[in-house]
């Protein structure tokens, strides 16, 4: 009787670790999952079944690699070779932008001694054609080997350590119809930082305040108390011309009325694009563009309108702008908002 118990004791014990190691298997993030399985081979080889076509890739990894991408099963297929500095790691297929058709990212390490690992994308548009995506990285400086690329969940977020901190972040896909581009965008968050970081920027603040004072308010300056004297500011390309747009939002009670505040557009050279009046943040960008700027939306009582970029500049008075019958899209680049993105206030 007494073999009898202890040899249930021991099958029960056994059975609960086995139980235990299935569930901690199977609660593993799946980033974790595909870093275990990412080993660099001589030839990489990879294909992606895709409801009506197929998308393949054949790499034959080198100081220069030859990179082979192509499609059967599409209307227009898609047959191109590559020769890329860098060698294939691994692949993921993904839907970042949640059009429903997918997109397909490579992870290409580094035959230089930087350890900063590339990104290469190719996007099926509209499961007819594959456009190669263009990626924008941000620029800031990488200790070396300390690069990390993650696909996992419809995301792709990349790690580093810069100035012995840890940074990342994560990419956006836009897709410019009057281009008929796809371009990835990176979203850099400091997460030591409670901004986000195109809202950070102390030198241009310095710069705004200036043009404050000597141009833009040079008639009421003297009248401003110091509560009046605040402002945020967002710096994005609205246009894809490579250099930023600034976004200055006015807080304080004497820019602001019932309807809402003002807010200026300023090109690069501080060249006013649109003064807007009335506005209630949060702002969203959207993904899509007109005449290549990216369109936005904006509350404006109790519904939404959507402001687009025509002859040099956007709506100055969002109220008198139709309803725009959709609410902002989770996928939208959202300004001033102090839950999604906090704004650093300056004074001039």
């Amino acid at each position: 009787m007494k073999n009898y118990i202890i040899l249930i004791f021991l099958v029960f014990t056994f059975s609960c670790k086995q139980t235990g190691k299935e569930t901690t298997s199977t609660a593993l993030p799946k980033v974790k999952e595909v870093e275990q399985k990412e080993t660099l081979k001589p030839i990489y080889e990879k294909e992606y079944q895709t409801n009506n076509y197929t998308f393949h890739i054949k790499a034959i990894n080198g100081e220069v690699t030859k990179l082979h991408i192509y499609t059967k099963g599409l209307e227009n297929n898609f047959d191109e070779t590559f020769e890329i500095e860098g060698q294939v790691l691994s692949s993921a297929e993904l839907d970042i932008n949640n059009d429903n058709f997918k997109e397909y990212y490579l992870k290409i390490l580094p035959t230089d001694d930087s350890g900063n690992i590339d990104l290469m994308g190719f996007a099926s548009h509209k499961n007819k054609s594959i456009y190669k995506i263009e990626v924008n990285e941000s620029n800031h400086l990488r200790e070396v080997n300390t690069d990390k690329i993650s696909f996992s969940d419809n995301k792709i977020e990349r790690s580093f350590t810069s100035d012995g901190k840890e940074n990342g972040y994560s990419y956006n896909l836009i897709y410019i119809e009057e281009i008929n581009k796809y371009i990835l965008e990176n979203i850099f968050k400091d997460e030591d930082s409670k901004y986000m970081d195109f809202t950070e920027n102390d030198e241009l603040a310095k710069k705004i305040a200036t043009f404050f004072k000597e141009d833009y308010l040079k008639s009421d300056v003297n009248i401003l108390t110091e509560n009046d004297r605040k402002f945020q500011l967002a710096e994005v390309d609205l246009n894809n011309d490579g250099k930023k747009e600034i976004f200055i939002n006015f807080i304080t009670p004497y820019f602001c009325g019932s309807g809402g505040c003002n807010m200026l557009l300023l090109d690069a050279n501080f060249k006013i694009i649109t003064k807007f009046s009335v506005m209630q943040t949060p702002l969203f960008l959207q993904k899509e563009t007109t005449n290549n700027w990216k369109n936005m939306l904006i509350r404006s009582g109790e519904s939404f309108r959507q402001l687009v970029y025509k002859n040099g500049k956007y709506p100055s008075n969002p109220s008198v702008v139709k309803k725009y019958p959709y609410s902002p899209s989770g996928h939208d680049w959202v300004l001033f908002d102090e839950q999604f993105s906090p704004s650093k206030t300056y004074t001039f």
